[in-house]
């Protein structure tokens, strides 16, 4: 009932956090016994015909197996995985499970290639600390020249000067959101892909000044 009130005002996609395929993993990294309802909820949104994204935070929790929470996300119905790293500031720098930024290359690829089989697309939710968007988006750039690979921007994670993730709901410029999407434009038809997935997370007026 209370899905069908969201549709009914509009609501027409929605992203929920699901750690891994595995319930103990999902579990633990989230703090709470949640996998089952997680698992459930991402059932309810497509039967309600949502467009779902599922996303996904990329640690050694849950890298090992990370092609099959994709199968397993594909199975659901699910069109659209989205992942992201820690956040490498405050105790993100030192938290035993995070990955450096070369293992997250490493895992990506694994990722892509999991997508393509099942048909599905990645999307790389960059959430950048005190670095500015395009900044981050051009690291990344050989993974966006594979055509199953989009880009989602979440300002809620980008930071000010003496702003801490967690504590606040960050945000960003227009026309910093307007020079990443210029930017994917350019490489997108500098390479010949297909149109590509570009995302942003808003939840609050104040996200995007």
């Amino acid at each position: 009932a209370y899905l069908d009130g969201l549709v009914a005002a509009g609501l027409d996609h929605v992203q929920i956090t699901l750690e891994s395929h595995d319930e103990a993993i999902h579990d633990r990294m989230v703090g709470a016994k949640a996998w089952q309802e997680t698992v459930q909820g991402i059932r309810n949104a497509i039967d309600a015909d949502l467009h779902v994204t599922t996303n996904t935070t990329l640690t050694r929790a849950n890298v090992v197996e990370i092609d099959r929470t994709v199968d397993f996300i594909a199975a659901l119905g699910v069109p659209t995985f989205a992942c992201n790293g820690l956040i490498y500031s405050g105790q993100g720098k030192s938290y035993d499970l995070a990955i450096s930024e070369q293992e997250l290359a490493e895992t990506l690829e694994v990722v892509t290639e999991a997508a393509e089989r099942n048909g599905a697309v990645v999307v790389l939710d960059i959430q950048p600390g005190r670095y500015d968007f395009l900044t981050v988006a051009k690291r990344w750039k050989w993974a966006l020249e594979h055509p199953l690979v989009g880009l989602a921007l979440d300002p809620e994670w980008r930071m000010g000067p003496g702003q801490v993730p967690g504590r606040v709901i960050g945000s960003v410029r227009a026309n910093e959101v307007n020079g990443v999407s210029a930017w994917l434009d350019r490489l997108t038809r500098r390479q010949n892909l297909p149109e590509k997935v570009f995302m942003l997370h808003q939840f609050r007026d104040s996200m995007i000044v």
